[in-house]
């Protein structure tokens, strides 16, 4: 491996209170494209993740008005991944679930960041990609094996839903 092979890696270290994240991933000349997507993709897990947590939003609140959302907008109907995400989205304009929205944040500025939390959840339970994470990419490239943490959430997300 020459000098320049060495020096090609994506670091991500994040230490703030209760939270360790350090994700790093050397590139050599043999690294796919793929590889790199994916590893940015847990990145992207990780912030995606611990942004929520940092706004005082209630997000068990939001968890049950999404879920709420997606049951009733599929009610009845067979409907692919983009039509239900669609059809749940299009709930998000109505005023009741505004004013549900509303009585999960404690500050009203915060709404947009509950709107944009509810909306991405709305996107996970719908299992509707609105960004390449690494769930869709293990299901275009095989090879790419997920993180043991990300399948033990995804098992108990499972149980849950049975």
């Amino acid at each position: 491996m020459n000098q320049q092979e060495q020096n090609n890696y994506i670091d991500f270290i994040a230490l703030h209170k209760d939270w360790v994240s350090i994700k790093r991933l050397s590139i050599s000349d043999n690294t796919k494209d793929n590889e790199i997507a994916f590893h940015l993709a847990g990145i992207y897990f990780s912030i995606k993740e611990r942004i929520y947590k940092l706004f005082e939003i209630d997000r068990d609140k939001l968890d049950k008005i999404a879920n709420d959302i997606v049951a009733s907008a599929s009610k009845g109907k067979k409907l692919s991944k983009i039509e239900k995400y669609a059809e749940s989205i299009k709930q998000l304009d109505n005023q009741e679930i505004k004013n549900k929205i509303k009585e999960a944040v404690k500050d009203e500025k915060l709404f947009e960041i509950a709107l944009a939390y509810i909306a991405s959840k709305i996107a996970d339970i719908t299992e509707f990609h609105i960004f390449p994470d690494q769930m869709l990419l293990t299901e275009i490239y095989p090879e790419l094996k997920l993180p043991k943490e990300l399948t033990m959430r995804m098992n108990r997300a499972k149980k849950k839903k049975d």
